[in-house]
């Protein structure tokens, strides 16, 4: 398990931050205070968590760098898998492993191997 330190990095949802944000993120600590802790996102949100949540939050550079600094969390997605293709949701961040939730099934792939897609808008 990764520390928190003022050099570390977050992965946030939503529901954790008070930032005007859809999706999961990944952040950068720029201060931590005895109850919180000041965080920049790289797309420029700004805002403070709990420190007790913070330090669950922490995630290792090689994630953050792999994603290309975006969360793929809860993201729709598509990957190749024994020359089949499979869409699906992101469930499951660990790593550079992405578990991915497509119809009732779980499958886990390297993060390196998934496509962001756009999301289902109309079903005809």
């Amino acid at each position: 398990m990764v520390r928190l330190n003022s050099r570390s990095l977050l992965r946030l949802t939503p529901e954790l931050v008070n930032i005007e944000v859809n999706l999961p993120f990944y952040a950068r600590v720029r201060e931590i205070c005895q109850d919180n802790v000041t965080l920049r996102g790289f797309e420029g949100e700004e805002g403070n968590v709990d420190r007790g949540v913070a330090e669950n939050l922490v995630v290792r550079a090689t994630e953050v760098n792999r994603s290309g600094k975006s969360s793929f969390l809860r993201r729709p997605v598509f990957v190749t898998i024994a020359e089949q293709v499979h869409y699906g949701q992101v469930a499951g961040v660990s790593d550079d492993e992405l578990t991915i939730q497509s119809g009732g099934h779980q499958f886990v792939a390297q993060m390196l191997a998934v496509s962001v897609v756009a999301p289902v808008v109309a079903v005809l």
